[in-house]
């Protein structure tokens, strides 16, 4: 086994700090009204369960998730948790003002509201300000801004690929 030299190793823990980085959501997100469109809506609220399907796009301020099959769970105090299908569910939210949207893509999204973590599973991809994440699972922490990626148990599965652009110098 050929271990990566000290200073690849660390490029690619600063890649992963920047892609990581200003990960935080606009803070008038949660404060916006859910919209979500879709071709068929089930909801059992005893349960605190609610599925659309179709062609789905729930969207609240500068978050959209669009997705063949969205499952919404909620409880008394709101929202818990988001689960998007698709061939891929694609993921995408605004850091801030001044930053571009990050996009997250899998064959599964989900998005636990509490812990504002996403797991991205099957043909997984997380790219935000040109830094791109590949690999079979993608666990993104935004309060924590940390991006776990991990690639399949063999080499059939695929490895993770990291694409990170060079920074510009700051003066």
């Amino acid at each position: 086994m050929i271990s990566p030299k000290p200073s690849v190793l660390a490029s690619l823990f600063l890649g992963l700090t920047l892609i990581a980085n200003g990960a935080q959501a606009l803070p008038e997100d949660r404060a916006q009204p859910i919209k979500i469109e879709a071709d068929r809506a089930d909801m059992d609220e005893k349960k605190g369960v609610s599925t659309y399907s179709g062609t789905v796009i729930l969207q609240q301020g500068s978050l959209s998730i669009e997705a063949e099959k969205i499952t919404i769970r909620s409880n008394t105090a709101g929202i818990e948790e988001v689960m998007a299908y698709g061939a891929p569910a694609h993921f995408s939210q605004q850091p801030a003002t001044d930053k571009p949207m990050t996009h997250a893509y899998g064959e599964s999204i989900e998005y636990q509201l509490n812990s504002e973590q996403i797991t991205l599973t099957g043909q997984a991809k997380l790219i935000q300000n040109g830094d791109a994440f590949s690999g079979k699972r993608i666990v993104y922490d935004i309060r924590h801004a940390t991006v776990e990626a991990m690639g399949g148990k063999s080499p059939a599965d695929g490895r993770v690929q990291l694409i990170i652009q060079p920074r510009k110098p700051t003066q």
